[in-house]
């Protein structure tokens, strides 16, 4: 997890994963958060929030994908099953 912050319109923890690639050619960025990862940030976020007593917001997961001249943040990327 590279990013943890707090969404203030949405009232919601954001973890964030950002993927880098060169490009899209071969496959999207963000598919390279495949169940088992989104399974280990999800367990991840949980610690997270029960060490810092930070259970008032809900908790959202995003992707960030980095190619070269370009960004593409998608919100909701997966969800806490």
């Amino acid at each position: 997890m590279d990013i943890v912050a707090i969404d203030t319109a949405t009232n919601e923890y954001v973890f964030c994963e950002v993927k880098t690639r060169k490009s899209a050619r071969y496959m999207r960025a963000c598919q390279a958060v495949n169940y088992k990862k989104q399974q280990k940030y999800i367990t991840m976020a949980g610690y997270f929030i029960a060490q810092q007593n930070m259970d008032e917001l809900s908790i959202r997961f995003d992707v960030i994908e980095v190619y070269t001249h370009t960004l593409n943040h998608i919100q909701a990327a997966f969800i806490n099953e």
